[in-house]
């Protein structure tokens, strides 16, 4: 029950509020407004280090952009209530300009600034924004970049079992090639692995940040993975010879010289050599992705 209510969210959450208290303890008089120090951490921190970086972003634009048109209002008009949905209205042009979104951080500082929030302090209340938002966007970027770090740790499980599953599977088609198509154990000992990996990368969904892209790049890996799987199990089904690539290919990886013919029933060296070239490709493709996650 624990795990399922303290995710990666709320662990963020609390880690960058828990650092946000720190630094509000350590230099109380930079921030004249301490809860919107807090405020810009709750709504810059997310569960990715890219929309970390883009709520941060808002945010300090927003931001920037709210204490101008704010400060401009007040010295027109300070504090008159009739003009604050002329602020508001302004204040959603242009976050629709700038950040082509609407942002509220925005309108709130102008109609803090022409309601008399400020406290008749406009210059220190800006100042507040300002830096609450710089302070706490960046305390979020912290804790998200080494969040990830963490969560790549976590993926090491994935990969490692992705591996050992590719290496078995390079192990299998080497001793298929040898023996000209005769199976050389039950194809099927791979499923318990496939569905072992998908078993993993839902837990790292549920459990914790696996960032940016790289939910995709499991679920990538995991079905180039079937892929290999349903082309072994279509390669064993039929017969015919390897062409010169395939035969190039198979003696690079393995030393394997299969230039004999395939010995089944049905016999198409076309069928044989597509599903051959594929296997050899997936296996090209999955290194790849391993290789890069691995480093």
């Amino acid at each position: 029950m624990m795990k399922k209510y303290f995710d990666a969210g709320t662990q963020l959450l609390f880690i960058s509020m828990l650092l946000a208290s720190i630094i509000y303890l350590l230099i109380p008089g930079f921030f004249p407004f301490p809860m919107f120090l807090f405020f810009n951490v709750l709504f810059a921190i997310q569960l990715t280090r890219r929309e970390t970086i883009r709520a941060g972003n808002s945010r300090i634009v927003g931001t920037i952009l709210g204490s101008i048109i704010g400060l401009l209002f007040y010295i027109v008009v300070p504090e008159n209530i009739l003009f604050v949905p002329v602020g508001v209205a302004i204040s959603v042009y242009a976050g629709y300009v700038f950040l082509r979104t609407f942002t509220p951080i925005i309108a709130i500082i102008v109609i803090m600034l022409l309601s008399g929030g400020a406290m008749q302090a406009p210059i220190e209340y800006v100042w507040s924004r300002l830096s609450a938002a710089l302070v706490g966007v960046a305390v979020a970027l912290v804790v998200s970049y080494f969040y990830r770090r963490r969560a790549r740790s976590s993926d090491a499980v994935f990969y490692d079992a992705a591996g050992k599953l590719l290496a078995e599977m390079q192990t299998y088609v080497a001793a298929l090639l040898r023996k000209q198509g005769t199976s050389p154990s039950p194809l099927h000992q791979f499923i318990p692995e496939l569905q072992q990996l998908r078993t993993i990368r839902r837990r790292l969904l549920d459990d914790s940040l696996t960032g940016d892209d790289s939910e995709d790049q499991l679920l990538t890996i995991i079905t180039l993975l079937a892929d290999v799987y349903m082309h072994i199990q279509l390669l064993q089904r039929v017969g015919g010879a390897l062409n010169q690539e395939n035969v190039r290919r198979a003696y690079q990886r393995y030393g394997i010289i299969s230039n004999q013919r395939f010995s089944y029933p049905i016999e198409d060296d076309a069928v044989v050599n597509e599903h051959v070239q594929a296997i050899f490709n997936l296996f090209d493709q999955i290194e790849t992705i391993l290789s890069n996650n691995q480093k």
